[in-house]
């Protein structure tokens, strides 16, 4: 039968009922099944008797492919290690049409399936006594994997190492509901996915996690990445884990508890877009023989080069933060200082303040309220207390108002700063002279023409 279902008569004999009925005899299996892949229209019509060109069976789930890529797997338990011996090259899409139990170890179920780009029927693995889940689906060229209505029971799986390791046409997984109270390895399992931008584990049970290496490394365009509620306390070792994770912008480490991690080394090496990090008491940048490699600020005409506390406002270089951090005493979020602004003021003049104060520094210099019209006389004010006062002839006049007996007048406060105050006003130039902590030299410019009418 064998010989016939690849010769060239055999899709002759298609139109004649005689010589289909081998053929239905060899995809019996699957036809059983029809009922439950109604809802994968992409595949069925493409599993005819003409199309098959392989069978077989996974456990004791049995499957069939087409000569179009196509695998359909049905109802069946698959013994440990699953598919791992089988020829994968010609598979390029996988439907689950029943029930597939998996065992213990699902490890490398689809590991190094280079052709297959997607699967359908997820909701159909039962997952529930599976501890093993280490390259389940690492090296593939899976373009799309629907995990979030799958339902999957993850509460066994203690490892998960390398699962997605190198999917890099791998745009989006959603893992945010799945079980991980019981996983201790976590190493690898984004590494390399080039592809996804954006990782919901916010709210994953990590208090049993042991190490985290390399989990996020090279995920190039991953821009961020939730780890604010994730409270380990039994991990050893971080190394490498946002490395080279060159979108990154922001992270969070504050909760994370590394007074145990042994391994440091290289966990931020790489990550040139990190312009915010988040540190609590419990964080650690270098781990007593290696750091964790957090780059500089860049230098330009917007940034210093250097990390700013956004608490204590105090700034540092990464060598300063990547050897010298102490969570007791410098837990802070760290943001790229900005450069400082120049901001003009209300007169004349430019006044450069910092960016991230938004005030104006007070300089002291007391403020002179403009007088208009008046003459060019010079008018010496002795340190008496007494008001002085000079009429103007022609309707205008240089004048200082008296002040009630108890306040200070203006004269005796303007006399106790000897500086120099030169401000414009519209209509008249008043400088402001302190020739001594005594005496006050009042010059006053205006329209000769009015002071002699």
């Amino acid at each position: 039968a064998s010989p016939a279902a690849t010769t060239t008569p055999t899709a002759k004999a298609v139109a004649t009922p005689a010589a289909v009925t081998p053929q239905a005899r060899a995809i019996s299996t699957p036809t059983a099944t029809a009922p439950q892949s109604t809802n994968t229209p992409a595949v069925t019509p493409t599993t005819t008797a003409a199309s098959i060109v392989k069978t077989g069976t996974f456990g004791t789930a049995p499957w069939t492919l087409d000569s179009d890529g196509n695998m359909v797997i049905s109802a069946g338990t698959f013994r440990d290690g699953g598919l791992g011996s089988y020829n994968h090259t010609d598979v390029k899409h996988v439907t689950f049409a029943g029930k597939v139990v998996l065992g213990t170890d699902a490890s490398r179920l689809f590991s190094g399936w280079s052709a297959l780009t997607g699967i359908d029927g997820l909701a159909n693995l039962d997952t529930s006594q599976t501890v093993l889940m280490n390259d389940m689906f690492s090296q593939t060229g899976l373009q799309q994997l629907d995990l979030s209505a799958a339902n999957w029971d993850t509460s066994h799986v203690t490892d998960m190492r390398s699962m997605f390791t190198g999917d890099r046409a791998l745009t989006q997984l959603d893992l945010s509901h799945w079980q991980t109270g019981h996983v201790k390895y976590l190493a690898q399992l984004f590494a390399d996915d080039a592809a996804i931008d954006h990782l919901d584990v916010s709210y994953w049970d990590v208090s049993q996690v042991l190490t985290t290496t390399s989990m996020f490394e090279n995920a190039t365009a991953l821009t961020a990445v939730d780890l604010s509620q994730w409270h380990p306390t039994a991990i050893r070792a971080m190394n490498n884990m946002f490395a080279g994770d060159r979108s990154l912008t922001k992270l969070d480490l504050s909760n994370i508890d590394m007074n145990a991690v042994s391994s440091l080394n290289h966990l931020l090496q790489g990550t040139v877009s990190l312009q915010e990090l988040k540190l609590g008491t419990n964080s650690h940048l270098f781990d007593g023989e290696d750091q964790v490699n957090l780059l500089d600020a860049p230098i330009s005409a917007t940034f210093t080069g250097k990390w700013q506390a956004v608490g204590s406002g105090k700034t540092y270089t990464a060598a300063d933060l990547n050897t010298g951090y102490d969570g007791a005493t410098m837990a802070d979020t760290y943001v790229w200082e900005k450069v400082a602004t120049t901001t003009p003021d209300n007169n004349n003049g430019n006044t450069t303040t910092p960016d991230n104060t938004g005030t104006t520094p007070d300089t002291g210099t007391p403020t002179e309220t403009p007088e208009s019209g008046g003459s060019s006389d010079t008018i010496t004010i002795p340190d008496t207390g007494t008001p002085v006062k000079k009429p103007a002839t022609g309707g205008s006049a240089a004048q200082i108002d008296s002040r009630p007996a108890n306040k200070t007048s203006k004269a005796q406060k303007v006399a106790t700063h000897p500086q120099t105050l030169v401000k414009s006003v519209t209509g008249a130039t008043t400088n402001h002279q302190v020739t001594t902590n005594k005496t006050v030299r009042l010059t006053t410019r205006t329209n000769r023409n009015k002071s002699g009418k």
